[in-house]
């Protein structure tokens, strides 16, 4: 999730940094967040690929 760097808007999101997940631009690491159901499994890192319809 990309959005506001305000900690009071997310719940126990995480950096996504944390988790090897960047995005494909420039995006400040408390800005970009990465929340995970089960902290017990991996989580698959990489960059994210967005839909050709958004212009990333």
């Amino acid at each position: 999730m990309a959005a506001r760097a305000d900690p009071d808007a997310w719940l126990d999101g995480a950096p996504a940094s944390r988790f090897g997940i960047r995005a494909p631009f420039d995006v400040p690491d408390e800005a970009l967040r990465a929340l995970t159901p089960d902290a017990s499994r991996p989580v698959a890192g990489g960059v994210i690929r967005y839909a050709e319809a958004f212009g990333v």
